[in-house]
């Protein structure tokens, strides 16, 4: 599997109006996909992350839990982490989807990233518009 696959599926999630929202607003923090990539290294499976991402989405409804559009962040992270790993077959599939899984959090650690600064510039723009309005009246 190419990185370009990967960015891909990433650049989905974060499209989503459920990423956008949770990452935005900071619910789902950008470093707990960098957790997920180094916990991605040590794991055996990626079924063994898959059940990661259940518990964070059952614990916490604001953040992996929150849904839009019929699927939360938790969903999204999983099936997008399934599907992947999912067009991995052959000789070593086994480790070959721990690295793109790694590849896949360590992605969405930046989409969150950039996610975050959109948020911050929308709200400094808002910020600077009503400040405008107000020096008007």
């Amino acid at each position: 599997m190419n990185k370009a696959t990967i960015i891909n599926k990433v650049n989905k999630i974060a499209e989503h109006p459920a990423f956008k929202e949770a990452v935005g607003s900071e619910k789902v923090g950008k470093t707990q996909f960098r957790t997920l990539c180094d916990l991605a290294e040590k794991a055996e499976c990626v079924e063994e992350l898959a059940l990661l991402i259940d518990y964070k989405a059952a614990k916490d409804n604001k953040g992996w839990g929150l849904t839009r559009n019929g699927e939360s962040v938790g969903e999204l992270v999983k099936k997008g982490l399934l599907e992947l790993a999912g067009q991995i077959t052959g000789e070593n599939a086994d480790i070959r989807k721990i690295k793109m899984a790694s590849l896949y959090f360590g992605y969405l650690h930046w989409a969150a990233a950039v996610v975050r600064q959109e948020r911050s510039q929308q709200r400094e723009n808002q910020h600077k518009e009503k400040n405008n309005q107000n020096v008007r009246r």
